[in-house]
């Protein structure tokens, strides 16, 4: 009886053995990440226009999906660029995620922008609206980690060669509130001869319980920094409240201003479990461990998109300068068209001028020379009239008194004959 129990029991050990092996085999096969809130290089499908997509993510702004990396700003001025889960992510009431970003460029000194995280409530929806909070508004349900690369450290000094880490959370209310942050340095200089397009930084977040921690490997070589690690966030939107994670739309979002910088994203994995991103992580598909011929198609990726961006905007700027020059030769026609006209009149008036002052004394002599004749003549006609006049008033004067001698005569006469005719007739 005794060995019969006895072999009862090594049979009951090794089917116990065996379910365990099983359930750990399953669990194993089940433990993963969201797929449809996560997404990892290299990008193969494609939207019905043939651009690169990331499956179960729509890209906002200036983002755009590359083989190797999803590329959300360029290093220009006033760019924005986001990608977001176009359905939600339902992790309550605990979850995890890691992520795997580069921010680079050509200039340290002159680095500037934000790359944050949001994991809200309907965070698409406003995403585009407002611009205040970092490429978001900043009233919204849920979490936020940004990296800031224009900040001020704990002596008011700008610190240049680090960015800022900052945890977020609100529960709708006005603004944000700082949970805590730290500086680390993740700027990838571009122009040094041993930048490769595989070199990354990791950001890795776990919430279970209203705590939250966060922690950085900024050159991807599995060393850790604890940035923050708090209980606030149950303070601030209580476990009670779990909209934010049952119904989780996750984004990231870059914003450059005058200052700017290149904002990559490789990977996002988000897990139902706070400590899936510590134990599921793996390896980058473009690391160390990665495939060779997948690294050196990023490499020549990243080459060639740069070749490209150097060659649109060299045509950007031609063809800014085009136009610059024809309005400069327009304004110049009309400069030169108005300063003919101005010139000539110019001149015109100075030859008016000048023949009225070298003629005005010329016609002036003129004319008195004329008049001088005019008078002479004129006073040798009333002189000529004169004695013309004197000539014949004296035989006129003769005349006449002829005339009236015989008048008086005549009429006398005439009396003398009438008077004989009344004493005769």
């Amino acid at each position: 009886m005794a060995e019969v129990l006895k072999g009862l029991a090594g049979e009951l050990c090794q089917t116990l053995v065996a379910l365990l092996a099983a359930a750990a085999t399953v669990n194993s096969v089940l433990a993963g990440p969201v797929l449809a809130s996560s997404f990892a290089a290299p990008f193969a499908s494609y939207d019905g226009h043939g651009h690169r997509r990331a499956s179960g993510w729509q890209t906002y702004g200036d983002a755009r999906v590359k083989m190797g990396i999803i590329s959300l700003t360029q290093p220009l001025e006033r760019q924005y660029g986001s990608v977001w889960t176009m359905g939600v992510a339902p992790v309550d009431p605990e979850f995890s995620f890691e992520s795997k970003f580069r921010i680079s460029g050509f200039k340290h000194a002159e680095a500037g922008g934000s790359l944050a995280w949001f994991m809200v409530t309907d965070g698409r929806f406003n995403v585009l609206a407002e611009q205040e909070f970092f490429g978001m508004s900043p009233k919204f349900q849920g979490i936020a980690i940004v990296i800031s690369s224009e900040h001020e450290d704990v002596q008011g000094d700008m610190r240049k060669d680090t960015q800022k880490v900052t945890l977020y959370a609100n529960n709708n209310g006005p603004r944000p509130v700082d949970l805590g942050s730290c500086l680390r340095s993740f700027y990838y200089d571009e122009s040094r001869d041993d930048f490769m397009p595989s070199l990354v930084s990791t950001l890795r977040v776990a919430y279970s319980s209203g705590r939250l921690s966060l922690e950085v490997d900024q050159r991807n070589t599995q060393s850790w920094h604890q940035c923050v690690n708090t209980q606030r966030v149950g303070t601030i939107i209580p476990e009670a409240v779990n909209r934010w994670r049952k119904e989780a739309t996750v984004g990231i979002v870059a914003v450059t201003g005058v200052k700017q910088a290149r904002f990559e994203v490789s990977t996002f994995s988000i897990y139902n479990k706070a400590s899936d991103a510590v134990e599921l992580s793996r390896p980058d598909w473009n690391g160390d461990e990665g495939d060779m011929a997948l690294r050196v198609a990023h490499q020549l990726e990243h080459s060639l998109f740069q070749v490209k961006d150097s060659i649109e905007r060299m045509l950007s700027k031609l063809s800014e300068r085009a136009q610059e020059d024809a309005t400069r030769i327009r304004r110049l026609e009309h400069k030169v068209s108005d300063g003919a006209l101005s010139f000539m009149d110019k001149r015109l008036a100075e030859v008016e001028k000048r023949l009225t002052t070298l003629s005005a004394p010329i016609v002036e002599a003129r004319v008195r020379q004329v008049e001088a004749r005019a008078n002479h003549k004129l006073e040798m006609f009333k002189w000529q009239t004169n004695r013309e006049a004197n000539t014949w008033l004296r035989p006129f004067a003769l005349v006449l008194f002829m005339l009236t001698a015989f008048a008086i005569y005549s009429y006398r006469e005439f009396r003398a004959m009438s008077k004989w005719n009344r004493n005769f007739m």
